[in-house]
């Protein structure tokens, strides 16, 4: 994927990188109409998807796929996190005055116990994120069970980008 059409998906999510509408798109000089052939519903979302793309879409395109695999070269995370996991179409976040993308992902057949949501800011090809795993959720746990909830942090989130994690958390559960 190009430079290009990853303008155009972001542009259509709705990240103001971009604007997409049923008449007509504008979009950034280094763009053509054709790089977003096929992408727009008459809604100006990307075809198919409720919201934006979904992770395993993103991962397909360099410049996320290079910001990600950063993001999560130094953890201990398993694989599933690697591929993109089982994800939900991305949405379009203000973090800090600015427009974010957040996609959230989880391991496949066991999304309870273990899931990873990123914050990705394009303009800065800033990517930040949190691993979680809890142990106590998945289907073969005891009900006593101790709760060990784990959190990793991924790369560098201030407080803002933490509680906007943490925000996505809440609603994860």
């Amino acid at each position: 994927m190009t430079m290009r059409r990853l303008l155009c998906v972001l542009a259509l999510a709705g990240l103001g990188i971009a604007s997409a509408h049923a008449s007509r798109m504008s979009l950034p000089a280094s763009a053509t109409s054709s790089d977003c052939a096929g992408l727009a519903h008459d809604d100006g979302k990307l075809a198919g998807e409720a919201s934006g793309p979904y992770l395993h879409d993103l991962l397909k395109m360099p410049i996320f796929a290079d910001a990600y695999r950063q993001l999560i070269a130094g953890a201990a995370l398993p694989e599933w996190v690697r591929t993109g996991g089982t994800s939900t179409p991305a949405q379009r976040v203000q973090v800090n005055g600015k427009p974010w993308l957040l996609t959230e992902s989880c391991k496949p057949h066991d999304c309870p116990s273990e899931h990873v949501h990123v914050l990705f800011e394009p303009r800065s090809n800033t990517m930040v994120g949190m691993f979680v795993r809890d142990p106590g959720a998945a289907p073969q746990a005891s009900m006593h069970h101790e709760d060990k909830t784990e959190l990793i942090w991924l790369g560098a989130p201030d407080g803002q980008m933490k509680n906007a994690l943490l925000h996505a958390l809440r609603f994860t559960e």
